[in-house]
Order: structure tokens, then sequence, then C-alpha cells
């Protein structure tokens, strides 16, 4: 329905804004009986397409997307918040969603991360391996947020 209403919009001449992007993608986060994650990525890229970045309630609805979507969506939530997080002020709502997507310690940690000065700095992450063993990887994070593993 949300790629619909956006289709519908363009219709009518209306122009989609960050907070219509946003609400869009907390709807694919709140959809049942589990999120559209796939959708919620795609009106993601649509907002940055049309010039809107975004905001302090934009990376908690796609973290909800993360932690309720069909699949593991962990490694998923940790390049979000990666990406996000320098132009996105670090808030209780982000803290919140970041639990609910990554393990409570996990979320600390990436947390205090943020909260850190850094124009580009090494992030621990974690990968699950096929037999539920924990494999430390370290992951290079640049200024666009784009990460590289380099273990």
């Amino acid at each position: 329905e949300a790629m619909g209403l956006l289709d519908r919009m363009a219709e009518t001449g209306v122009a989609p804004d960050t907070v219509t992007f946003t609400s869009l993608i907390m709807a694919c986060a709140n959809a049942s009986p589990a999120a559209r994650m796939d959708d919620a990525m795609i009106l993601l890229d649509r907002m940055v397409e049309n010039g809107f970045a975004p905001n302090e309630y934009t990376l908690p609805a796609l973290l909800k997307c993360c932690s309720r979507a069909p699949r593991n969506e962990s490694t998923r939530a940790e390049k979000l918040f990666a990406r996000f997080i320098g132009p996105v002020r670090l808030n209780e709502h982000v803290k919140k969603q970041l639990r609910f997507a990554v393990s409570p310690a996990r979320a600390d940690l990436m947390c205090r991360w943020a909260a850190a000065e850094r124009p580009e700095c090494l992030l621990p992450m974690w990968s699950v391996q096929r037999r539920g063993v924990a494999e430390a990887t370290i992951v290079v994070v640049d200024q666009q947020g784009e990460t590289t593993n380099m273990m």
C-alpha cells in the first residue's frame, strides 16, 4: 500500500517529503504479521533519490523494520546505523530500536562508538556462523557511513 500511496501522490501532484517517507517506512515496520523490510529499503532509496535525508524518526523506523523482519536483519540494522548515525542525532528512540534489532549489549557498544568523534574509525561487528558460533570482525566505517570488512 505504501508504494501505491506514493504513486497516487505523484498522480495528483503532491510531492512527498521526509515526513511522508518516514511515515511509510514506519507503516512497513508495523505491517502484520512481520515487517516488510524490502519495501522499507525501496522507500529509503526513493527518499534519498528525491533529495531527502533520513532524520531522527526515520532511523528508528528502519531499525524497527529490522527487528520485526521475518529473517534476522541484525547485520542490516548495524549497517543502517553506521550509515546514518552521523547526520542523525543519537536519541532514545534510536537506542531503543537498536536494542531490539541487535542485542542490548551490542547496541550499547554501538551507541558508545557513535558518541565518539570519528572522521573514520573501526567498528567491531559480530557475524554469526552456521553453527551459531559468533566470530568477531573489524569493519572500517568511512565518513559516508560505507563499511568495509577488514577481517
